[in-house]
């Protein structure tokens, strides 16, 4: 047990260096590059565990964490939480689709960014992020309901997402400035 704890806090701290290198040397904003390992470690993950769910029995429960309490309720907020996008999603499609929400990371960085989180940090209100995902969320509807073509729309949304960026250098006054 304590071999394991080591070896995740060292991996933890590799992850860490890693997301530090790119954001304080090679001046990558932090959430794209949190948003990009998290691709790299997420895969890393498939492919050391063969894609398969790992067990780990009575860990939590030797580290004084009532296991039962804390998955129960973990279990009944996400399904909750899962329930009502589930809910509001097929009430605007009007239709109950399984991948439906898959893919949509994009859009919603788009929409906080756009709403006026900043790249930098410390920036930003929810009420902006709400905002600015509803302006996301009301351009993607008109387009559906316009019968774009769905890859005109991720078109769209990528562009909206460089634009979004843009627009934050430019407020954070950090555009052109070499670092």
């Amino acid at each position: 047990m304590p071999l394991s704890v080591v070896a995740m806090l060292i991996t933890a701290a590799v992850a860490g260096s890693m997301n530090g290198f790119f954001v304080s040397c090679v001046k990558i904003p932090a959430v794209i590059t949190t948003m990009g390992t998290m691709q790299i470690f997420r895969g890393i993950a498939y492919i050391v565990t063969g894609a398969q769910t790992i067990m780990i029995t009575e860990s939590s429960y030797l580290s004084g964490i009532s296991a039962t309490k804390i998955e129960f309720g973990a279990m009944m907020y996400a399904a909750v939480c899962a329930g009502l996008g589930g809910f509001l999603l097929s009430s605007q499609t009007g239709a109950a689709i399984p991948s439906s929400g898959a893919g949509s990371e994009m859009s919603i960085l788009a929409g906080v960014i756009l709403g006026g989180i900043s790249l930098s940090g410390g920036k930003g209100k929810i009420s902006g992020s709400l905002l600015g995902i509803l302006v996301i969320a009301t351009i993607t509807n008109g387009l559906t309901l316009c019968n774009v073509n769905s890859f005109i729309q991720m078109i769209v949304n990528g562009s909206i997402l460089i634009a979004a960026v843009f627009l934050d250098l430019l407020r954070n006054g950090t555009y052109g400035k070499k670092s």
